[in-house]
């Protein structure tokens, strides 16, 4: 029995449809020393250079194989019919494994994964400044001296933003947890006086970087804005959000590890 000989590589590039078949499954029934190499099963289609369209398959030569005919032209019989993949524009057929397919998948993940967390370390809630409200160790605002003396004296404290209400520090710093030898006192002054009793309620959260972090904690001042001992759960800048009598104001307290 002649055995066919191999076509020429002018046939390889005139003809990508028939290098894609020896691709399909019908390519195992033929012997090992019918196969073509690996590296010859190229894409079925080709694109236009000059139309950008797929360029239609071009007659396919004689394949040794042992259900074809010479009506034929030497394809096996189970491939007459058959439509070719319907490929989209620009793609190519390949052999892909299943480790690579995994490897590939694995490499996703994980590159959406660092975006993912790169991106919820930085990101600042929108609309939150940056911890600010420092303490100052000056003397008092002028409408927060009252018996106070001398009343010009140097003291700890941190002025509201709306400059209604300041914290006076009793402790500074504040500590969390609270300090076992002494507490956290802080005496809250409105700048306005306060004709009804009420109570001064603080809505405290803590922030970082411009990032609120966990739940707000309440706390409330009875009878209004007065002596109080504010102990917050854990370490860090706090903004706490006040309220009382009709009025509002913010700032942010720091505390510290415990000594």
């Amino acid at each position: 029995m002649s055995r066919t000989p191999e076509p020429s590589t002018e046939w390889r590039k005139r003809s990508p449809l028939a290098v894609g078949l020896w691709k399909s499954k019908a390519m195992w029934s033929l012997p090992r020393s019918l196969r073509r190499p690996r590296r010859l099963r190229r894409g079925i289609f080709t694109r236009s250079s000059h139309v950008g369209v797929l360029e239609s398959p071009r007659p396919l030569p004689a394949v040794p194989h042992a259900g074809a005919s010479p009506s034929s032209g030497g394809i096996p019989g189970h491939w007459l019919g058959r439509r070719p993949p319907d490929l989209r524009l620009g793609s190519r057929l390949r052999s892909v494994t299943i480790g690579e397919m995994v490897g590939r998948g694995l490499l996703v993940a994980a590159l959406c994964v660092l975006i993912s967390s790169a991106g919820s370390a930085g990101a600042a809630s929108p609309g939150v400044r940056a911890c600010g409200s420092p303490v100052q160790t000056g003397a008092l605002p002028v409408w927060a001296r009252a018996g106070f003396h001398p009343p010009t004296q140097r003291i700890p404290h941190v002025l509201g933003r709306s400059r209604a209400i300041v914290a006076i520090l009793w402790a500074n710093p504040l500590e969390a947890p609270p300090p076992v030898d002494h507490n956290n006192k802080i005496l809250w002054v409105s700048r306005h006086p306060v004709n009804s009793i009420t109570n001064l309620q603080i809505s405290a959260q803590r922030i970082r970087g411009g990032r609120l972090l966990g739940k707000p904690v309440q706390r409330r001042v009875k009878g209004g804005p007065g002596p109080s001992i504010i102990n917050l759960p854990s370490v860090g800048c706090w903004r706490l959000q006040l309220h009382w009598a009709g009025r509002k104001d913010s700032l942010d307290l720091r505390y510290s590890p415990r000594r």
